[in-house]
């Protein structure tokens, strides 16, 4: 008798949460953490990678005690549900859920932006027998796409180093200004009317040479939860002009191009 009644409570522990009642104490309920970023761009909401100050909204399978380590907060602390604001910085955000004697954690990678590309478009500038080109930077998407930059803004900052040689000598050390704070939209499109892309080098040539160079290291920053910005990465703005003065200046991936004589036209 003794060891019928032995065998049959091993047998409720071994098959506990298919069909069987439990024995008292026991909880067969997986502790499993749903998760499910705010933002609805990119589709894959369920997903374990966000951007900095992404927000996850979580649910655990009963009211739980929520922690957080490697960086971000919680909206609630005791809680069936609570939202992950993940931290300004990249790394990995560990999130636990404890429900009387369970526990159950999600784990998070967190990145930052790691790119800029934009669009060359109208107006475009360029200024009559001077070797200058510029454009107009539109649809600006920042990278990668897999995650949900949305909760950050984005500035250039003010820059006194570029170089510059024959025509463009004259923009050595010209300064750059502080560019606004932006926010981003679905996509990862920067709320922008348009960045003004442009160099203009001198009049005179050498010895009918209107060859020149110029480059300037743009620092790109992101801010969230308000406090400093900080450095995304740089954005080289970059012109060239040859020896008849036809000139391209390229930025993101975008450029422009006009011969030296080309009609002028501005922004």
């Amino acid at each position: 008798m003794k060891s019928t009644f032995f065998l049959a409570v091993v047998l409720a522990h071994l098959f506990c949460g298919i069909g069987m009642t439990c024995p008292a104490g026991d909880n067969p309920d997986p502790c499993f953490i749903k998760h499910l970023t705010v933002y609805t761009v990119p589709a894959d909401r369920e997903r374990l990678r966000v951007g900095v100050c992404e927000e996850v909204n979580l649910t655990a399978p009963a009211v739980a005690k929520w922690t957080v380590t490697g960086g971000g907060t919680l909206s609630f602390s005791t809680a069936v549900s609570t939202t992950f604001y993940a931290p300004k910085d990249p790394g990995t955000s560990t999130i636990k859920a404890v429900i009387g004697n369970r526990s159950c954690t999600v784990v998070f990678t967190v990145v930052k932006p790691e790119g800029v590309t934009m669009t060359a478009a109208a107006p475009f500038y360029h200024i009559s027998a001077i070797p200058s080109a510029g454009f107009t930077g539109t649809n600006i998407v920042l990278s990668p796409g897999d995650v949900s930059f949305r909760g950050i803004l984005v500035k250039e900052s003010e820059v006194s180093t570029g170089t510059g040689t024959g025509v463009f000598h004259s923009l050595n050390g010209v300064k750059h200004p502080e560019g606004t704070a932006r926010a981003v939209k679905d996509g990862n499109i920067v709320d922008s009317q348009g960045d003004q892309v442009f160099s203009k080098g001198s009049t005179a040539a050498v010895n009918g040479d209107y060859s020149g160079e110029y480059s300037l290291s743009i620092p790109w920053k992101y801010n969230c939860h308000g406090g400093t910005f900080v450095l995304m990465f740089d954005v080289l703005h970059h012109s060239l002009s040859d020896k008849a003065g036809k000139t391209t200046t390229d930025k993101a991936n975008a450029n422009a191009a006009f011969n030296r004589n080309d009609p002028s036209q501005g922004f």
